[in-house]
């Protein structure tokens, strides 16, 4: 009897993660490398973030929010796509997502079926 599902001997790795040991080689060639794999900014933090972060946890503001992404972004992002755009979207029909791929999931859970294909760079 296996401990585990079947199924994980077809788990692998990210592509994201599978290129780390490639670009390491191509920079210890000497060439210059912009990193997207990751989507890890190449810059610090600024100081106004980190001071706003500060701010974040003194107020015990750790704690999860709406699913959906804390209201007040959401009323802002509507006011502006409101004053921008001319388009009027309710904050209830806005979501924050924590990062691209959540997102692209998303899409792909509303856009297509089982069996349908999908290409992707």
């Amino acid at each position: 009897m296996n401990l585990f599902a079947d199924r994980i001997a077809e788990l692998g790795t990210e592509n994201a993660f599978k290129m780390g040991p490639h670009i390491v080689r191509v920079e210890n060639d000497g060439h210059q490398v912009i990193r997207l794999n990751l989507g890890e900014p190449d810059f610090n933090i600024p100081e106004y973030v980190k001071t706003e972060i500060k701010h974040q946890l003194d107020s015990n503001n750790t704690h999860y929010c709406d699913p959906k992404g804390l209201v007040s972004l959401r009323k802002a992002i509507s006011k502006q796509m409101k004053e921008m755009r001319g388009l009027d979207i309710s904050p209830e029909r806005i979501v924050i997502f924590p990062g691209g791929k959540p997102a692209i999931g998303f899409c792909q859970e509303v856009y297509c079926n089982r069996g349908d294909e999908v290409i992707y760079p």
